[in-house]
């Protein structure tokens, strides 16, 4: 806690990937998944995460979410990516 401060949320490196590959598999089988919950006040996942039942759709979306080349080969059916002016970027991201 005493570094968080100094963590670039968004930098990919943020991410697990190995987990989010790890679900997409469970998903791509047919199987119910759990993901994490992050607790944005102690910085930290909660112990339960989410129950999330399987479904034929799923949507991944994020500004790294096309970043992985491993995850658009193996899990991606269809991928879309918005481009948007800098104005209103910025004002989303506000």
């Amino acid at each position: 806690m005493a570094d968080i401060g100094n963590v670039n949320f968004d930098h990919p490196n943020i991410f697990d990937w190995d987990l989010v590959k790890q679900t997409f598999e469970q998903l791509k089988n047919g199987n119910d998944v759990t993901v994490p919950d992050y607790d944005y006040k102690t910085c930290k996942r909660k112990p339960k995460g989410i129950f999330l039942k399987w479904s034929p759709l799923v949507i991944f979306e994020g500004i790294f979410a096309l970043l992985d080349k491993d995850i658009n080969t193996r899990f991606l059916d269809f991928k879309i990516y918005v481009h948007t002016d800098d104005d209103l970027r910025l004002s989303r991201r506000l």
